[in-house]
């Protein structure tokens, strides 16, 4: 007996036929080409717009050595399916982690990795630098929304400039040259830090037994990777009593334009966007530590990061 449920043999031979069909043209030209359109990251930007936001009053609760918002999201089917369809609609309890124990390794490589695709519209690649400067412009955001966080801070260690020559001397590798073109002093102390070996700056919030971090926090080698070149404004030498504060959320987007227009990498500038938004991923597994390797020369893994996405409505509550 056929029917809707329990089709034919013959019937579900002609919709698997059907289904290989459809899923081998689909298939054919991914593999002749497997990278991804080239404007496909120009929609980042506008990926999601009605994905939900944490609240300006967003309350947390510390459990476990960890910091979460505790949210609900509300699914129904009044907007996706016909009146036939309609299903009562219902809330699920979720628990979002807003904070780290530890930043986040960052191991470096030189080797091109062969099996990327390159999508930038340049040669030169800046993408492991616009994903630290990036790191820091999420934290920044972090810090403006999760109440108890301490102010931002740079720390000592900071990346050198050009007039540091000892720099050079007894390096296994040369560091990199990072083109600033003509900054201020305040642009050119928070490159130093976004830059700078191990930490050049510190998000943190108190909890009840340790400081955590922003989720997007990362840890350098020590050996220098980076130094500077550019040329400060005249009217903004150098003091030895000098003193910069953190820059905010908004200041170092604009520093960070600023780089992307100096050398034309939007491109590259939203695809260390898509790599920064991963990095809470990477910091714990079982609770250890993960390393993300990130190349100089090449990007990775950004591939897949443009098809996530959920868009239930979703409104956060105080932690029961």
């Amino acid at each position: 007996m056929e029917d809707a449920v329990s089709p034919s043999e013959e019937t579900s031979k002609a919709f698997f036929e059907k289904g290989f069909l459809a899923w081998s043209r689909l298939r054919a030209p991914v593999s002749e080409k497997p990278s991804l359109p080239a404007d496909c990251l120009e929609q980042v930007e506008n990926a999601f717009p009605d994905h939900p936001a944490f609240p300006r009053q967003l309350l947390v609760e510390y459990s476990g050595g960890s910091l979460f918002a505790n949210g609900v999201s509300t699914w129904d089917t009044k907007t996706e399916a016909s009146s036939s369809c309609l299903l009562p609609s219902f809330q699920l309890p979720f628990r979002i982690p807003v904070s780290v124990s530890k930043p986040t390794p960052i191991c470096v490589s030189r080797d091109p990795e062969p099996c990327v695709p390159n999508m930038c519209k340049k040669d030169d690649n800046h993408i492991m630098i616009l994903v630290l400067a990036w790191a820091y412009v999420l934290s920044a955001r972090w810090a403006e929304l999760i109440p108890g966080t301490k102010p931002l801070e740079y720390t000592s260690s900071r990346a050198k400039g050009l007039d540091c020559i000892d720099l050079l001397s007894g390096q296994q590798h040369v560091p990199i040259s990072v083109d600033l073109g003509t900054v201020g002093r305040d642009a050119a102390r928070w490159w130093a830090s976004v830059l700078a070996p191990q930490e050049g700056w510190l998000a943190a919030i108190h909890a009840p037994r340790q400081e955590l971090r922003s989720p997007w926090s990362v840890r350098l080698p020590k050996p220098p990777i980076f130094f500077l070149s550019g040329h400060l404004r005249p009217s903004e030498a150098p003091s030895a009593s000098s003193f910069s504060p953190a820059a905010s959320f908004a200041v170092a987007m604009r520093y960070l334009l600023e780089y992307t227009t100096l050398h034309g990498i939007e491109d590259q500038s939203r695809m260390a966007l898509a790599t920064a938004l991963l990095l809470p991923l990477a910091n714990l597994r079982d609770g250890e530590s993960r390393c993300r390797l990130l190349a100089f020369f090449t990007t990775r893994n950004y591939e897949t990061l443009c098809g996530l996405g959920m868009k239930p409505d979703m409104e956060f509550r105080h932690p029961s």
